[in-house]
């Protein structure tokens, strides 16, 4: 199997999203560990909203970590294998995430052999005190 991340969130500030694996090319049956990292790109972050897609044929989320960057999970989450969505949100108090960091560390199972691709969905939200800053277009995978 083949694992591409893609990434297409973007709107109004500069900031973007973007993910790596840390196993590429799985075999059936294995664990891949993405790490969706939150680049503010001049901007400072308080608040995410990571939406998800990927192939339910291919892979399964099976669950996901927040990094000490946004330590605080939102109420409203989930993970939808049958429709291939995972979606949550984090914030922190204090000093808002003005470096590049990294946001969470989703686990993925591979379920079928071929290519997957996993993808920041444009519904993705980096914030500051309630204004939009995410840049969609320069959104990049890794």
């Amino acid at each position: 199997m083949l694992f591409a991340p893609v990434l297409p969130a973007r709107a109004a500030g500069s900031a973007f999203f973007a993910l790596s694996a840390s196993n590429p090319v799985p075999a059936v049956g294995d664990d891949i560990k993405v790490a969706v990292w939150v680049n503010p790109n001049g901007e400072a972050i308080d608040t995410v909203r990571a939406n998800l897609s990927f192939n339910p044929g291919a892979v399964e989320a099976i669950w996901f970590d927040l990094a000490p960057s946004f330590p605080s999970l939102s109420p409203d989450y989930g993970i939808d294998n049958a429709n291939g969505t995972l979606t949550f949100g984090a914030y922190k108090f204090g000093e808002r995430v003005t470096a590049s960091s990294l946001l969470a560390t989703v686990t993925f199972r591979t379920l079928a052999a071929g290519s997957a691709t996993i993808s920041v969905d444009d519904t993705s939200r980096l914030i500051t005190d309630g204004v939009e800053k995410i840049d969609a277009e320069t959104s990049r995978a890794n």
